[in-house]
């Protein structure tokens, strides 16, 4: 049966108990993870990439115990958009009641609890998702290194393909097989609907936040910070779903 990919559908609606977690405890720190949880979610991973690759193969991707696999590749899903509100010690000393109250009154909610259940079923659409192999993780170091920061993880992807150093490069040199599918930056971006995240010429990063220093990544502070990466993110997300529908029409 073929699968019809909606852009707007959020994958936490397919992910067992999510929501019902979420509203009772108003948190999604203990929510299951739609990136591993999702049917849907791996589906439309398995349609969108499963397509010619610049160095002429063709990705063919299919189920396995892993998650997605094609050759000898075994590949994950990730999450490109994040705002922290999960995170105990980022709450705790930079999402103040005056910062909740100010997402609140700026973006029309009553309270701060609906409007991260709206973010939630907002950024997790096929728009706010990747692939990346899982051996020699680049989700997980880009966690570690980059406080999970998409536009800068796709600085250090655009690093590397210059042949520079960035806190990744080890990492994704570890995944050289993989990004040598891509043949260059730019066609990397091109695979994966990255366009609105690069200039028209892919030399520049278009960051979600003032913040561009790879050596030592800070969880936002400032409440401009904070309002930047919110609005930049799903912009991003609503462009890239847009792109994506007009690819698959």
């Amino acid at each position: 049966m073929s699968i019809k990919i909606d852009v707007n559908f959020s994958f936490i609606s397919d992910t067992k108990r999510y929501l019902e977690i979420f509203d009772k405890q108003k948190s999604s720190r203990n929510c299951p993870d739609p990136d591993s949880c999702s049917k849907t979610l791996r589906d439309y991973h398995k349609m969108l990439w499963s397509k010619p690759l610049p160095n002429g193969d063709k990705m063919e991707l299919n189920e396995d115990a892993t998650y997605l696999a094609w050759k000898d590749f075994h590949f994950g899903s990730d999450s490109i958009v994040n705002m922290y509100f999960h995170h105990i010690s980022v709450a705790k000393y930079y999402l103040t009641d005056e910062l909740k109250n100010t997402f609140c009154q700026k973006y029309g909610f009553s309270d701060f609890t609906s409007f991260w259940r709206d973010y939630l079923i907002k950024s997790y659409t096929i728009g706010g998702a990747i692939i990346f192999p899982k051996s020699n993780s680049i989700n997980a170091e880009r966690g570690k290194m980059l406080k999970d920061r998409f536009d800068l993880t796709l600085e250090c992807i655009r690093l590397y393909y210059l042949g520079k150093e960035s806190p990744l490069f080890a990492k994704l040199q570890a995944n050289k097989a993989f990004f040598d599918l891509f043949v260059d930056f730019k066609q990397y971006v091109k695979f994966f609907y990255l366009q609105d995240l690069v200039n028209s010429d892919c030399s520049e990063i278009k960051y979600f936040n003032s913040f561009k220093d790879l050596s030592n990544v800070p969880y936002p502070q400032t409440e401009r910070d904070w309002l930047d990466l919110y609005e930049n993110q799903l912009d991003f997300v609503n462009r890239r779903n847009k792109r994506i529908a007009g690819s698959i029409k």
